[in-house]
């Protein structure tokens, strides 16, 4: 990656900020992502938005991917405004 980015400025900085090694959000060592989404298939998470009053998330596998999908409420601002154009 370090060839292909040689030629923009400031991308060390960012690969930097973008890593999760040693960030309080990442995976603990030995870890398998599948194990920890797994169990969370077929439920409804709480929460996704801050601007929605009941907005939910779910997990899904499609082709080996994992899927989080934010669903919102019609009535959200931020879904009215993507839907709009705007930036969400």
């Amino acid at each position: 990656m370090a060839d292909a980015m040689k030629d923009r400025p400031g991308w060390e900085t960012e690969a930097a900020e973008t890593s999760l090694a040693g960030d309080e959000n990442s995976l603990p060592a030995g870890s398998d992502i599948g194990a920890l989404l797994a169990p969370l298939v077929g439920t409804d998470i709480p929460g996704g938005c801050d601007e929605c009053p009941d907005p939910y998330q779910t997990v899904e596998r499609l082709h080996g991917v994992w899927l989080l999908t934010v669903h919102h409420d019609d009535g959200c601002p931020r879904l009215v405004r993507y839907r709009r154009g705007g930036a969400a």
